[in-house]
């Protein structure tokens, strides 16, 4: 529907319409895993924000496109290699949420900004936005966005080492979500259980839920994790048994064969990584330094600082 829709809204010409009506090629687009014409399409929406129309265009729809928009973009901009202006635009959304004092959007943008910190390995501030997401939602009851919370608050637990507690709280997360029969957000909460359990040293048991990602993509046609979920396909692999080494390096060029197709040049940093230290040859270990030197900001993010590490030990 998004290219009848976007042609409706130019034939209305209508300025809200307008405004609106990128979000959702911009929002199918990122699901599917098309990070850089979804960031076309989500910037030509925020170039038409205007603020006083989106409060009449918000009793609409529920949500303020400038926050979504902006959540959106930062996401974008995070998956094509753009950390630092990652972090910067999905503060600016929480930033409006709460200037605009608008409940759903507050919660809206505290969730993804949990989510995205999430993928940055930045766990303790992810917990933190996870936190006040879940608050706002429990006051006002968002049921979406208190699941999604209700996960990345687990991991915050799991890092602080209630190990018992977090599980609990990732599984409740995840049975609300199958309860609801929402699809859309399925894949971020069972990546986080997963790699909670193989921390646990329960492998079998997230490899299993892995794989019911990687079919529920499949099926949805929600690419926007299918490389990290290889990568991570990898990892546990390994963690399994020292047996599966070339099942794992299968899992992890698959990742970086996907993360070239979609420019996610941050997925494509970490499987690379993640083959250098396994395979540890000439030609994955200049793979790795060729994708690092890429990069011109984030070089103090944890995917950076450990791309950086392995090529000094294995050119040492």
């Amino acid at each position: 529907m998004a290219p009848e829709t976007t042609a409706l809204a130019e034939s209305l010409n209508h300025p809200a319409i307008l405004m609106e009506a990128p979000w959702i090629p911009g929002c199918t687009r990122f699901f599917r895993g098309d990070f850089s014409q979804s960031l076309v399409d989500l910037k030509l929406g925020f170039s038409r924000y205007d603020e006083e129309t989106s409060k009449v265009t918000a009793l609409a729809t529920g949500q303020n496109c400038g926050v979504s928009y902006q959540c959106y973009i930062a996401l974008d901009q995070w998956y094509l290699g753009y950390p630092d202006q990652a972090r910067a635009t999905m503060q600016a959304a929480v930033d409006l949420a709460d200037h605009l004092k608008h409940p759903f959007s507050q919660g809206f943008a505290t969730v993804h900004f949990a989510w995205m910190l999430y993928l940055m390995r930045d766990r303790k501030l992810s917990h933190q936005f996870a936190e006040r997401a879940l608050n706002i939602s429990n006051e006002q009851s968002f049921p979406v966005w208190k699941f999604m919370a209700m996960a990345y608050v687990a991991q915050g637990l799991f890092l602080q080492g209630d190990h018992a507690q977090a599980v609990e709280l990732a599984d409740q997360s995840v049975a609300s979500f199958e309860f609801l029969g929402s699809k859309l957000d399925i894949p971020h909460v069972y990546y986080v259980r997963s790699e909670m359990y193989c921390e646990l040293g329960r492998v079998d048991e997230a490899l299993t839920h892995l794989d019911y990602e990687l079919n529920h993509c499949e099926q949805s046609s929600e690419r926007f994790p299918v490389a990290d979920l290889h990568r991570l396909r990898g990892n546990f692999l390994l963690a399994q048994s020292d047996a599966n080494r070339d099942q794992a390096e299968v899992s992890f060029r698959t990742a970086i064969e996907i993360a070239q197709q979609q420019a996610a040049k941050s997925l494509e940093l970490r499987a690379a990584t993640s083959l250098a230290r396994l395979v540890r040859d000439q030609e994955s270990t200049e793979r790795l330094a060729e994708v690092t030197a890429w990069f011109t900001e984030g070089h103090d993010e944890a995917d950076m600082i450990d791309a950086k590490s392995l090529l000094d030990e294995l050119n040492g």
